[in-house]
């Protein structure tokens, strides 16, 4: 791990960003920054600011900490379940892809509260 603070930072974004799966073009899309600036972020050769930062952190689905700070993850806190896991990779679509989808999670949350106990069906 570098000892620039810019570079750690950089070092974890690229991390994060590898591990999500992401391009840093993908990642600039998502951040609303250029793909130039990403790689320099990465690279540690610009000073980003917490803005900037919290874009990134964000459109990784990640808290801002992360970025910071070099720290794993207890096992517990890894583990996600089924709803986690549908978030995440909703957060990785793109905008039409989302809202082609959401007409199907919309009929499927109705129908669930439909049938809940207590509940009325229509």
């Amino acid at each position: 791990m570098a000892s620039d603070p810019y570079k750690q930072i950089g070092e974890r974004v690229s991390a994060l960003r590898r591990q999500a799966g992401f391009t840093q073009e993908r990642l600039s899309e998502a951040a609303v920054v250029t793909p130039s600036y990403v790689a320099y972020i990465e690279a540690g050769t610009k000073k980003a600011t917490l803005t900037i930062l919290d874009k990134i952190a964000r459109a990784l689905d990640v808290p801002l900490w992360r970025l910071f700070a070099d720290v794993e993850e207890r096992r517990e806190e890894q583990r996600q379940g089924p709803v986690e896991e549908l978030v995440h990779a909703v957060r990785l679509l793109g905008r039409g892809d989302a809202a082609m989808l959401l007409p199907v999670v919309q009929r499927l949350a109705s129908k669930r509260a439909a049938t809940r106990p207590g509940k009325r069906r229509k």
